[in-house]
């Protein structure tokens, strides 16, 4: 009916069927016929709902599971505390200042609230000598068992993988068995062994990890290792809870030879 009609115009403005429309895209809509004695006459039903305007062919991208806006980094860096010594300080600089290391962070919905960066990678482009310094309470949180048990195996590494919003602590078998897929996802994603992944957890004690966020992120995250200052600063944001600083340093410093040893 007329009434009808004008409802439909109305709630889908415009019209797929109305002149107004000049579109020469081929565009479908669902016609609701009733069940009443109305459809014998070929009325329409009034649509209880905003219609929906398909375009053949056309899709629209999924979601992505990583941001990397600027307002995922908003927090000032820490001053530079550093004393003086045989080295140089470079205030700016971060973990990618050092030759052979590339970095990356990104907001994934780990953290409670905000949108503030919430997973780090650091990665070498080589095997690197690593150390640690872990805590001796008797309980330890899931990444730390995971860590010393395969330090006690080997000394080198090639990335680091750090979350914050959950520290994976007081979490029981179950969260080092989360741990322990974290570790495969981002190994498999690096083409390199599980043995080389190190894992780093901070955050709310006694919740659990978000897993689908690590299994959508980490394929994601991987491609944006870079090595400039700005993924470094993405790094040094992304491990932060509470802070209310981001805290990177650099140094330069000269061996015995007065040569520039390592930055």
């Amino acid at each position: 009916s007329g009434a009808h009609s004008r409802c439909f115009r109305r709630r889908c403005a415009p019209s797929p069927f109305s002149p107004e429309r000049t579109s020469s895209s081929p565009v479908h809509a669902v016609r609701m016929q009733s069940r009443s004695a109305s459809a014998a006459r070929g009325g329409w039903l009034r649509p209880r709902h905003s219609c929906a305007l398909i375009k053949p062919g056309v899709r629209t991208a999924p979601p992505r599971a990583i941001s990397q806006t600027a307002d995922n980094f908003k927090i000032k860096p820490a001053p530079v505390l550093v004393p003086e010594g045989d080295w140089t300080v470079d205030a700016a600089g971060n973990v990618c200042s050092a030759k052979g290391f590339k970095a990356t962070g990104a907001y994934c919905g780990l953290r409670r609230s905000g949108v503030k960066a919430d997973l780090a990678l650091v990665a070498a482009d080589v095997d690197s000598v690593v150390g640690g310094t872990f805590t001796q309470n008797v309980m330890c949180a899931a990444p730390v068992l995971y860590c010393k048990d395969v330090m006690s195996r080997k000394k080198t590494a090639r990335v680091v993988m750090t979350n914050a919003g959950m520290a994976n602590a007081a979490t029981g078998d179950a969260g080092y068995a989360d741990a322990l897929e974290t570790v495969k996802l981002l190994s498999t994603e690096m083409g390199i062994p599980a043995d080389d992944v190190l894992v780093q957890s901070t955050g709310v004690i006694g919740m659990r990890m978000k897993m689908e966020a690590f299994r959508t992120a980490i394929p994601e995250l991987v491609p944006t290792l870079g090595s400039s200052l700005e993924d470094g600063n993405r790094a040094a944001v992304a491990i932060t809870t509470t802070d209310l600083v981001s805290k990177s340093v650099a140094l330069k410093v000269w061996n015995v030879w007065n040569s520039l040893a390592a930055v």
